[in-house]
């Protein structure tokens, strides 16, 4: 079978999607396309609204709502009513709104991968530029008034990069979605302490990409969770990602059973625990020590933690392997992190979870790493420590 040399016809003629109906689109193409998909949402208009109500750009904007779900005649009535709320919605002549509904029986099999899959496949041939980004965000956003702007100025500024990490923070802070995000900054924060080139966030509603490198990369990962975690690291392990922290996108914090973890997953267990749970501060100590040990080639001391790792993992392999396929130092800087990627990450951290670093509450964890992030005052009121640390993850990357 032989397959087109244009690069999109060859990726669309071997990638898995679903083809939507959009007449209205036919000929047309955008500086930059917005994604959302939509399941079982109640108010998606109030999305569309805070897109129309954006600052004024020198661009044309499209933005595809996919509906989907479970082939119900109930969630179609209901995606209907959401789809005629958001025709009232007077738009600027800057700003193209387009609805579309794909419906499905095998709803176990199904995930926000797939929908997400489908627009930004769909979305390929609709761009004015193969540079061009296609951006994903959720039905239960808001967004800044500076939103395209801002996505437009990163365009420009890093030509370099394939994809980008956009700045976020959730609006209705109760305790479950102020504990989580505590969590998720504290994370990055501490990865990025212990030197780890891969300290991202991965929001799924806060992600963009350009159209070239979504291809070269394959595409979205047909995942039920996790893909924005999947997907935007394709990017970091060839240092073509780029995190942004000036805050753009301002999701709900909502219990959910829909995915086993992500945003929603978290709020509802601690409805039923009261407790956020987070990496243990030694892990990041340890994560540290590790990091230098790949760094130098394996030429530094390790404790007995890591000596364990090391030889279940085999680093010395990693070492050996990359230091073969680099000709010079900094090459070698690069590979030694494709193989000790976030996914590797993650697992050692899971690892020494059942080593002699099992998590501890949130709150407690954050405290004990004060000096570490740079947080002069460690409170002990978890949306105190938030708020204190919202402008600490700006300021490391500005």
């Amino acid at each position: 079978m032989s397959y087109p040399k244009d690069p999109k016809a060859r990726y669309l003629s071997r990638s898995w999607t679903s083809s939507l109906s959009t007449p209205e689109l036919m000929g047309k193409v955008f500086d930059l396309i917005v994604v959302i998909p939509a399941y079982d949402e109640t108010d998606v208009a109030a999305t569309i609204d805070s897109l129309a109500s954006c600052d004024a750009v020198d661009a044309t904007i499209l933005v595809h709502v996919l509906y989907n779900g479970a082939d119900m005649t109930r969630r179609r009535e209901s995606d209907g009513l959401q789809m005629t709320k958001c025709q009232e919605i007077n738009l600027p002549d800057w700003l193209h709104l387009v609805q579309s509904q794909y419906y499905h029986q095998e709803i176990r099999k199904w995930g926000v991968g797939h929908a997400r899959k489908i627009l930004m496949d769909h979305a390929l041939d609709h761009q004015n530029s193969s540079d061009a980004l296609i951006v994903n965000l959720d039905a239960d956003c808001e967004v800044a008034r500076s939103y395209f702007q801002r996505l437009l100025d990163l365009d420009q500024a890093h030509p370099e990069m394939d994809a980008f990490s956009l700045g976020f923070a959730h609006t209705d802070l109760a305790p479950a979605i102020t504990a989580y995000e505590l969590h998720l900054r504290y994370f990055r924060m501490m990865t990025d302490s212990a030197k780890h080139p891969h300290a991202y966030h991965t929001v799924g509603s806060a992600m963009a990409v350009r159209g070239r490198a979504y291809i070269a990369q394959g595409g979205m990962p047909l995942r039920q969770a996790g893909e924005d975690f999947y997907f935007l690291h394709k990017y970091s392990k060839v240092s073509r990602l780029w995190q942004d922290h000036v805050p753009l996108v301002f999701p709900q914090g909502r219990a959910s059973d829909r995915v086993p973890f992500g945003t929603g997953r978290a709020v509802l267990q601690y409805a039923h625990t009261q407790v956020q749970s987070s990496y243990h501060p030694d892990s990041f100590e340890l994560l540290e020590e590790l990091i230098m040990y790949l760094k130098t080639g394996g030429k530094s001391i390790l404790a007995k933690a890591n000596q364990s790792y090391q030889k279940n993992e085999s680093l010395d392999e990693w070492i050996h392997r990359s230091r073969n396929n680099s000709q010079t130092e900094e090459n070698y800087q690069k590979r030694i992190f494709q193989e000790f990627d976030a996914f590797r990450l993650m697992k050692y951290l899971h690892y020494l979870r059942e080593h002699g670093c099992p998590d501890i509450e949130v709150t407690q964890a954050v405290k004990a790493s004060a000096s570490r992030i740079g947080l002069q005052q460690a409170d002990s009121d978890a949306l105190l420590l938030l708020e204190a640390l919202r402008p600490l993850d700006l300021k490391r990357h500005q």
